[in-house]
C-alpha cells in the first residue's frame, strides 16, 4: 500500500503563501512511506483528481490545502466521487479556509477531514470559513480554532496535528 498526500498553495502560491512548502517539506522529511505532491495552485483541483485517480486500487489519498486551496480540499473529494471512483479519500486537511472562494462540502468518501480555522480579526474573513458536510458525510471531522494571522500553515503546533494525523491513517 502506499500513501499519497497532495497539497494546494493558497491564492498567489508561493508569492503569498510559503508556509505550505514547508509543511509539505516536513510532511515529505517526517512521515514514512508517504509521497507528497505539490504544492499545486489553488485552482488545480482536476489535475489533482487526475492523478488521484491513476493511483493504485489500495493507495491511502490525502489532500491539504491552505486559504483557498482549503477551500478546494473537499472538491477534490467531490470530483472524484463525481466521476465515479468510488475509492475513499482518506484525509482531507485545511489551514484556514476562506469566507471567500468556492465552497463545497465533505463528501460521503471522505473518511477523515480536520480543518483549522481562524476567528482572528486581522483576517477580515480570511481563515474563518467552516466546511460544510453533505448530508450523507459518515466520516470523522475535527475542527480546531487557532487564532492566528492568516494563512496559518506557518505555525508548527498546526502543522504537527495534521502530521500526526498523516501518520495514524498511514499506520
Amino acid at each position: 500500500m502506499t500513501a499519497h498526500l497532495f497539497g494546494l498553495y493558497g491564492m498567489y502560491g508561493p508569492i503569498t503563501d510559503p508556509g505550505e512548502r514547508s509543511f509539505l517539506d516536513r510532511a515529505k522529511a517526517e512521515v514514512a512511506n508517504l509521497t507528497v505532491h505539490g504544492p499545486y495552485r489553488d485552482y488545480d483541483v482536476g489535475q489533482i483528481v487526475t492523478e488521484m485517480q491513476a493511483l493504485p486500487d489500495d493507495a491511502v489519498r490525502m489532500v491539504q490545502g491552505t486559504s483557498l486551496g482549503s477551500n478546494n480540499a473537499p472538491v477534490v473529494a467531490a470530483y472524484l466521487l463525481q466521476a465515479s471512483d468510488t475509492r475513499p479519500v482518506h484525509g482531507v486537511f485545511g489551514f484556514q479556509a476562506s469566507q471567500f472562494g468556492f465552497h463545497s462540502s465533505l463528501s460521503k468518501n471522505v473518511l477523515f477531514a480536520h480543518l483549522i480555522w481562524s476567528n482572528n480579526p486581522l483576517n477580515v474573513g480570511l481563515g474563518s470559513y467552516i466546511w460544510a458536510t453533505d448530508v450523507d458525510f459518515k466520516g470523522g471531522y475535527v475542527r480546531s480554532e487557532v487564532n492566528d494571522l492568516h494563512p496559518g500553515d506557518y505555525n508548527p503546533h498546526s502543522q504537527d496535528m495534521f502530521l500526526s494525523e498523516i501518520k495514524r491513517i498511514i499506520g
